[in-house]
């Protein structure tokens, strides 16, 4: 029949309700429409009874409510790529979520990443993919150690173009160079969607359908962002490995200096000491010190003095650069050193702590 094989049961069951004499609800379903293509309907039924109130027929008010779907759908499509990408820690991860989305909500039978190779400026296949069923598997080995250049094929063709690409039936289209492929595994419709890291390709992706489909405009408007959308991942992605990096160096060259570095907040407490400094403080290791001031560490007169220097930094926001003066380690040996404090200033402009380095100068 007409209604779509999955929303059969529901159907039935509202048939049952009217011959049973209840009053239905409203049901949303599919329907295959004559051309092939499934459509969304509101059937609102109307029961007619005769005087003693028995049920002599019905009809139903039909509306046709597959664009709000659609919308909707597109609208779910968009809030999952999001949850997605904020949940995955690498590409990878992310592309594996999304094709499985999208494969979900949309009449997609097999997903694929081909990834672009800066060395030999081609298109090849990233290992990241989803299927809607395992016999699909002989197609992945099939095209796996394809390589497409720029221009060549559907993946280089939208990789040129900059911009998606829908191909109605892949087998009947002179140009698809794995046409044969498809049609072994019995796939038909196919749409591709570069993905971009600043002006350089990232890669491609590029789904496939068992069914004949034509072009979807607001499908292909929706792949537009999701490629946006991975786009401004790959961005972040590469921000934060590059912080993480720059932090990692900046953290070695501090635990191996032989000054002491420190940092303070606003109350004056250890946040952060390198080891030269918990040597000095006579700390085995930083959680004895986090949230400990000087006077844990040195006599009152010598921590009274260095809360002093601290207070003015923090209030006025002008350093101290190589004042000389002495400390008293915990073995009670006093030692020259040069201590400059800077304030640590937020990204909105306030004091938040301070900076501290000191250099010994004994010898």
């Amino acid at each position: 029949g007409m209604v779509h094989a999955e929303d059969r049961p529901a159907v039935l069951a509202q048939i049952d309700c009217i011959l049973g004499g209840e009053v239905p609800q409203p049901l949303e379903h599919r329907i295959i429409h004559k051309n092939g293509a499934t459509r969304w309907i509101r059937n609102v039924p109307v029961p007619h009874r005769d005087n003693r109130g028995r049920l002599t027929s019905y009809n139903g008010l039909i509306s046709d409510i597959t664009d709000r779907k659609r919308a909707e759908q597109l609208i779910l499509m968009q809030y999952s790529v999001t949850r997605e990408l904020a949940e995955s820690g690498t590409l990878p991860d992310a592309l594996r979520r999304i094709l499985g989305a999208i494969c979900e909500m949309f009449p997609w039978d097999w997903a694929g990443f081909w990834s672009y190779d800066t060395k030999a400026d081609v298109l090849r296949w990233g290992g990241v993919r989803h299927s809607s069923s395992a016999d699909l598997n002989d197609f992945e080995l099939s095209i796996c150690e394809l390589t497409f250049g720029f221009g060549i094929s559907l993946p280089g063709r939208v990789w040129a173009r900059r911009e998606p690409e829908w191909i109605r039936d892949v087998v009947e289209d002179p140009n698809f160079l794995r046409a044969a492929a498809a049609a072994r595994a019995g796939l038909h419709s196919a749409c591709a969607l570069p993905i971009w890291h600043g002006n350089q390709i990232a890669g491609v992706i590029e789904l496939f359908s068992r069914k004949i489909q034509p072009a979807d405009p607001q499908v292909m408007e929706m792949l537009t962002t999701v490629g946006v959308q991975i786009e401004q991942f790959i961005d972040r992605k590469q921000a934060e490995e590059a912080l993480g990096a720059e932090r990692n160096l900046l953290r070695t060259l501090i635990d191996h200096l032989p000054d002491y570095v420190y940092v303070k907040d606003t109350q004056c407490r250890f946040i952060m000491s390198n080891p030269a400094h918990l040597r000095i403080l006579g700390a085995a290791r930083l959680q004895n010190v986090l949230g400990r001031s000087d006077r844990d560490f040195f006599s009152e007169n010598l921590a009274s003095g260095y809360r002093s220097d601290d207070e003015a930094v923090l209030r006025s926001g002008e350093p101290i650069v190589n004042r000389e003066e002495s400390v008293t380690d915990r073995q009670g040996r006093t030692r020259c050193v040069l201590t400059t404090k800077v304030p640590l200033i937020s990204e909105q402009g306030t004091i938040v702590g301070l900076v501290g380095v000191t250099r010994d100068i004994t010898e």
